[in-house]
C-alpha cells in the first residue's frame, strides 16, 4: 500500500507543479524521471524529480553526482542561469543508512527525500523552498494503481499541450518573404555585375549604396537601397546563406508581415548609423541580417525558456563571433552592424509577437525609436563624417568635378591630407588636378610631381603636369611629360593630340 501511496504522492507533484504552477517540462524519461522548470522570465528554478525506492545512501551518492552534471549543462545551456536547482526523490523508505552528507554541493543544490514516514515534512519544505503556497497534499494518496496510471498519462497529456504550443510560436507563418528578399539580393547582383561589376564603385553608387556625400546631397532613398546590395560574390553568398537560416525563423515565429517590417528597419537601422558614423562606400544586407538576431533576441526576453531550450546559445554565441570579427577586421562596417541589432531589436519590440498585445509597450517603444532615428540622422546631416579611405576620396571629387564645385573639393582633399601620413598618389594627383582648376598652378605643379614620385607610371599625371608647363609657357619641359605620358598610354589619342600641339608649337 505504501508502494502505491508514493506512486500517488509522485504523479500528483509532477502534475500539480505543471497544472498549477505552469512549470515547463524540460523532459520526461522511460522511467518517468521528469525534470521541469519555473516560469519566471529570469532565473528560473530547475527541478529534477525521480520515484525510486532507495535502499543504500551509496545510490543516493552515485546519482547525486550524476544530476549534479546535468544541471550544469542546463544552466550552462541557459547562459549561466542563478536560479535554484533541486534534486527530489520519491522513495516507499529512506535509505537504510546516512545520506545527507552526500549530497553536500558547492553548485548550492538543495535534495529533497520524500518517503513515507516524513511525507508531511518534506513536501512542506519543497514547497517552501520553490516559494509557493502549499497544495492539499495529503488529498494526493487517495486512489489505487488505476489512479496512477491516470496520472502518468494527465503528466504526458500535459507535456504534449505544451509541445504544439511551442510548435505554434513557430508556426506563424511560412518562409515567403525570406525567399524573395534572397531572390530580389540575386536579380541586383546580377544587374551590378553586368552593369560594370559589383565590386565597382562607380556602379555600387549608381544602383544606391550607401554613400555619404549624395544622402547629404538629399539622395535620402540610399539609407534602404544599400540593402539589397552586395560587393562581390562571396560577400552575396555569405549574407544569403544568413538570411535563409534566420530569416526561416524569424518569418515563422513573428509571420511575413512583421518579419518584413522588422527587416527592413533593421536594415534602415544599419544604414542610418553607418551614414552617421562610416563614411566609406557600403552595401550589403549584414545590417538587416543582424536585426534578425536582434528579433531573436527580443523573442529570448518574451519567451526566454523556449528560446534557451530551442536555440538561445547558438544564436548568442554565432551573434558575438560577428560582432568580434567586426570589430577586429577593419574592413567590416560594424557600426551597420550594431545599428541593425539595435533596430531589429526595437523592431520587434514595436510589432510585437503574434498573440501578444501590448499596446502601451508598442507605442512607448515607437516613440524612442523614432527619437533615436531623428536625432542619428540629425547628427550625420550637422556632423558629417570625413572620409578616410583613398577610394571614397576620389569617388568625392569625382562627383565634386561633375558639379564644379572646386572650392569644395579642395577644401575636403586638404584637409583629408592633413589628416592622414601615408597619402597615395591618387591623393596627390586629385589635389593636383583641384589647383589645376583653381589656377594654383605651382600648388598644382607639385602635386603632380608628388604622384608621380609615389607612382612612376601615373601617365595622367604625367599628361596634367604636361598642361602646367604649357600654362607657364615652359614648351620643352611639355613636351617630354607629354611623351612619358604617351609612352605609357600609347592608345591614347588626347595624349597623342598634345604631343602633336607641342611639337607644332616649337
Amino acid at each position: 500500500m505504501n508502494f502505491t501511496e508514493q506512486n500517488l504522492v509522485y504523479w500528483n507533484l509532477v502534475k500539480e507543479l505543471i497544472a498549477t504552477y505552469e512549470y515547463q517540462i524540460v523532459q520526461i524519461d522511460q522511467r518517468g524521471e521528469v525534470w521541469l522548470q519555473s516560469p519566471e522570465s529570469i532565473n528560473a528554478t530547475l527541478i529534477r524529480l525521480r520515484r525510486q525506492d532507495i535502499d543504500w545512501a551509496n545510490w543516493i551518492k552515485q546519482d547525486f553526482d550524476f544530476t549534479k552534471k546535468q544541471i550544469k549543462q542546463v544552466k550552462r545551456s541557459q547562459f549561466g542561469s542563478k536560479g535554484k536547482a533541486l534534486n527530489v526523490y520519491v522513495s516507499t523508505y529512506p535509505p537504510v543508512d546516512s545520506w545527507e552528507h552526500m549530497v553536500e554541493s558547492e553548485q548550492k543544490i538543495d535534495t529533497i527525500l520524500i518517503d513515507t514516514e516524513n511525507r508531511d515534512e518534506q513536501v512542506k519544505k519543497l514547497f517552501q523552498l520553490l516559494d509557493l503556497p502549499l497544495p492539499s497534499y495529503k488529498l494526493w494518496i487517495e486512489g489505487n494503481d488505476e489512479t496512477v496510471v491516470t496520472l502518468r498519462d494527465d503528466v504526458y497529456q500535459l507535456r504534449e499541450t505544451q509541445n504544439q504550443q511551442m510548435r505554434q510560436v513557430f508556426s506563424n507563418g511560412k518562409p515567403f518573404m525570406t525567399y524573395i528578399f534572397i531572390a530580389i539580393n540575386i536579380m541586383m547582383f546580377g544587374l551590378l555585375e553586368l552593369a560594370g561589376g559589383s565590386e565597382n564603385p562607380a556602379v555600387l553608387i549608381q544602383y544606391g549604396a550607401k554613400y555619404n556625400p549624395s544622402i547629404l546631397d538629399g539622395e535620402w532613398w540610399r539609407l534602404i537601397t544599400p540593402v539589397f546590395l552586395h560587393i562581390g560574390f562571396l560577400h552575396l553568398f555569405m549574407n544569403t546563406l544568413a538570411l535563409y537560416y534566420l530569416g526561416t525563423a524569424v518569418e515563422r515565429i513573428y509571420g511575413s508581415v512583421r518579419f518584413t517590417l522588422i527587416y527592413l528597419t533593421a536594415g534602415f537601422a544599419g544604414a542610418v548609423v553607418s551614414f552617421a558614423l562610416h563614411a566609406q562606400l557600403s552595401a550589403g544586407a549584414s545590417g538587416a541580417i543582424f536585426g534578425l538576431f536582434g528579433s531573436l533576441l527580443y523573442f529570448g526576453v518574451l519567451r526566454p525558456q523556449l528560446f534557451f531550450r530551442t536555440m538561445g546559445m547558438n544564436v548568442i554565441v554565432v551573434l558575438a563571433i560577428n560582432l568580434v570579427f567586426g570589430f577586429v577586421v577593419p574592413v567590416v562596417d560594424n557600426s551597420a552592424h550594431i545599428g541593425g541589432l539595435v533596430g531589429g531589436f526595437l523592431a520587434s519590440a514595436i510589432v510585437q509577437m503574434p498573440q501578444v498585445r501590448k499596446v502601451a509597450r508598442s507605442t512607448l517603444v515607437l516613440i524612442v525609436t523614432a527619437g533615436l532615428g531623428i536625432g542619428i540622422v540629425w547628427y550625420g546631416y550637422n556632423f558629417p563624417v570625413q572620409a578616410q579611405d583613398p577610394i571614397t576620396v576620389s569617388l568625392r571629387m569625382q562627383q565634386l568635378f561633375e558639379e564644379e564645385r572646386f572650392e569644395q573639393a579642395y577644401k575636403e582633399i586638404v584637409y583629408f591630407m592633413d589628416e592622414n601620413d601615408d597619402v597615395p598618389a591618387e591623393i596627390y594627383f586629385w589635389r593636383g588636378v583641384t589647383e589645376y582648376e583653381l589656377q594654383m598652378f605651382t600648388d598644382s605643379r607639385k602635386h603632380f610631381e608628388q604622384a608621380i614620385e609615389k607612382r612612376d607610371d601615373f601617365h595622367e599625371a604625367y599628361y596634367n603636369l604636361s598642361l602646367i608647363y604649357k600654362q607657364m609657357n615652359n614648351i620643352e619641359s611639355a613636351k617630354k611629360m607629354a611623351q612619358t605620358a604617351l609612352q605609357l598610354a600609347p592608345d591614347n589619342s588626347l595624349y597623342e593630340r598634345l604631343v602633336d600641339e607641342l611639337n607644332r608649337s616649337q
